[in-house]
């Protein structure tokens, strides 16, 4: 009789790689016997609406939530809402999202009817969302924290401060700068992750937890799985001398000696996210970065194309700028704009 995979390998954990796994994953966990997350709080992990509902009820600093459920879709609700509403708001989807796909900011009560007035709004993997958070429009530096937890303990990776433009009203990735780990707001934003991931009841794997500082930490959303969209911050954090997030889990695993970061970032490491606005060809693209100094080339996404949805999913490049002056650090990000724009004189 063929042997099961279960039988053949030796399994030290489960990873849920994408939201909808998450559920699987705690349940494989449990029957297995493996260290993982409760099944009974497995939603918990990946709807947004319940995180903040969570946080809430335990006194820990969230942001104003609406949970819209549009399975079916009642057209009447939506308007009724509508009208209650203290603009600006963020509307966007509480399950299975990913690379800000369907996030967007209403300024009024018309952009609001307008974003719900599409027949759907597809994820990344081609699923249509119906469940959704309107928060509280949150001014402040968006803050991503990086984690590995293990047998309830968290452990820090790295942390990461975006820079975001809003285009069709809709936050865009543009920019990010890796925190030393021993940064204040690092560590200030740590320390409110760790009651989050408390909770929520996350004991145990990745999780790629966002925040808004205004001027204390309050929740975006927690993401239980790897960081960013085909791994780029993993990638982008063992470039600037960190441990990736799934080294770390592996040392933990194995009971291995945690290793030390290799260097500390400093503000002139700037990781900048380009959409190829004016369809350039790789072969364009990359000549232009190669005559870029102190600029490489993390990941390229060559079938991006942006969209009027315009999200992650559609960033064509990841680049790593690395310099010895903020200012310097700037000129580059203007030229690559100033080149992402169509201007070749740039």
């Amino acid at each position: 009789m063929k042997e099961t995979i279960f039988e053949k390998y030796e399994f030290l954990s489960i990873v849920s790689g994408i939201e909808d796994t998450v559920a699987y994953g705690d349940l494989l966990s449990y029957n297995l016997n493996l260290a993982g997350n409760s099944v009974e709080t497995s939603h918990l992990k990946h709807d947004k609406n319940l995180q903040i509902k969570t946080l809430h009820d335990n006194n820990i600093p969230a942001p104003k939530n609406i949970s819209l459920d549009l399975n079916p879709v009642d057209k009447k609700q939506i308007v009724n809402i509508s009208k209650t509403l203290d603009y600006p708001i963020i509307v966007k989807p509480s399950l299975n999202g990913s690379s800000s796909i369907g996030v967007k900011k209403c300024t009024n009560k018309q952009e609001f009817l307008e974003y719900f007035a599409k027949d759907s709004i597809a994820s990344t993997f081609k699923k249509s969302f119906s469940n959704f958070c309107i928060q509280e429009f949150l001014d402040g530096n968006e803050i991503v924290i990086d984690t590995i937890s293990h047998n309830g303990r968290h452990y820090l990776t790295s942390c990461w401060v975006y820079t975001k433009h809003h285009i069709n009203n809709i936050p865009v990735y543009r920019s990010a700068r890796c925190l030393s780990l021993l940064d204040d707001i690092t560590l200030k934003s740590f320390e409110y992750t760790k009651r989050v991931l408390d909770a929520i009841d996350y004991k145990n794997g990745f999780a790629h937890t966002e925040l808004i500082l205004s001027p204390e930490p309050k929740l975006i959303e927690v993401n239980p799985r790897t960081s960013g969209v085909f791994g780029a911050f993993n990638n982008d954090t063992s470039a600037l001398g960190y441990i990736h997030q799934a080294s770390k889990y592996c040392q933990l695993l194995l009971d291995k000696e945690l290793a030390s970061p290799q260097c500390n970032p400093t503000a002139n490491r700037e990781v900048y996210f380009f959409y190829n606005f004016s369809n350039y060809t790789k072969t364009e693209f990359e000549c232009f970065i190669s005559s870029i100094t102190n600029t490489e080339i993390l990941i390229i996404n060559e079938n991006a194309i942006v969209t009027d949805t315009i999200s992650l999913s559609d960033c064509y490049a990841i680049l790593l700028i690395n310099t010895d002056s903020k200012n310097l650090t700037n000129e580059i990000m203007l030229k690559i704009n100033n080149f992402e724009k169509g201007n070749n004189n740039a």
